[in-house]
């Protein structure tokens, strides 16, 4: 297992800790053993899967992970018959992977919230070239197409809220679509400072979800990537590929597991005074 982004610091937990959950449950059902490449070197400020010492033919196959992942090296693994599987979809050809729709259900839930009556929207988004990361933007444009909406999004890490809520009021949204969880969050907790009832004022949607839910916190309306069984297919995948008896047939390849919306508290039909 290589993982392009470190893969246990705090803040990377929400993304990974499912994914690894279901990696492990998948290779203890296989009856392997997991081995995680940690001795890559960091180039340019990312992790390099190939180096002089690399340690990738100690394993029988290698489960990539990441948000981004480099292309030429993805190539490569592809060119020198390196047994690979990626964790998400990857636009790189030939390389089999196992993903999430989140085109499809960014679309789905931006629909719904049109059907509701909502027609100004503000998409707060993460700065990344990642496929996942393209593909909700593409699912939230795709949603807008052929409506009267006005919409325009917004790159927000999360670390400047100010800057953030000023562009939300500037803006006047009905319907606020963020990408990550945290931002969503800390932009709610921000407009209910400033007087706002959510969602009678704001509705707010979320295209992730955290799994460190309680009781207390925000029931957002949002995406539900399913992050423990894909890192179980995943595994199962690339036990296929591995396989000399039951290789997967070319469509079984490359697939995308859909990605449920769970419909929360957060998005209603907007009234007069919502986008104030």
């Amino acid at each position: 297992m290589f993982t392009y982004e470190p893969a246990f610091p705090t803040r990377s937990l929400d993304f990974y800790t499912p994914l690894l959950n279901g990696i492990e449950s998948g290779a203890e059902k296989l009856g392997s053993d997991l081995l995680l490449f940690t001795s890559t070197p960091v180039v340019d400020g990312r992790r390099r899967l190939f180096h002089e010492r690399n340690r990738l033919r100690l394993a029988d196959g290698v489960l990539l992970l990441g948000v981004e992942m480099d292309s030429e090296e993805l190539a490569r693994l592809v060119d020198e018959g390196i047994r690979a599987v990626a964790v998400g979809r990857r636009d790189t050809p030939a390389i089999p992977y196992v993903g999430i729709d989140y085109a499809a259900a960014a679309a789905e839930l931006v629909r719904r919230a049109i059907a509701l009556g909502h027609d100004r929207l503000l998409y707060l988004r993460i700065d990344s070239e990642g496929e996942s990361v393209k593909d909700r933007l593409e699912g939230v444009a795709a949603g807008v197409a052929g409506t009267d909406v006005v919409w325009t999004d917004r790159v927000s890490d999360g670390s400047a809220l100010e800057d953030d809520w000023a562009a939300v009021t500037a803006f006047a949204p009905s319907l606020l679509v963020v990408e990550s969880p945290d931002v969503a969050e800390a932009l709610y907790d921000r407009a209910v400072e400033d007087g706002y009832e959510i969602p009678r004022d704001l509705s707010i949607v979320a295209l992730g979800s955290s799994p460190r839910l309680s009781p207390e916190d925000v029931d957002f309306t949002r995406l539900n990537p399913p992050r423990t069984e894909l890192g179980e297919r995943a595994v199962h995948l690339l036990a296929r590929v591995l396989s000399d008896d039951d290789y997967p047939a070319a469509e079984e390849l490359r697939t995308l597991l859909p990605c449920p919306i769970v419909t929360g508290t957060t998005l209603s039909a907007p009234t007069q005074e919502a986008g104030r």
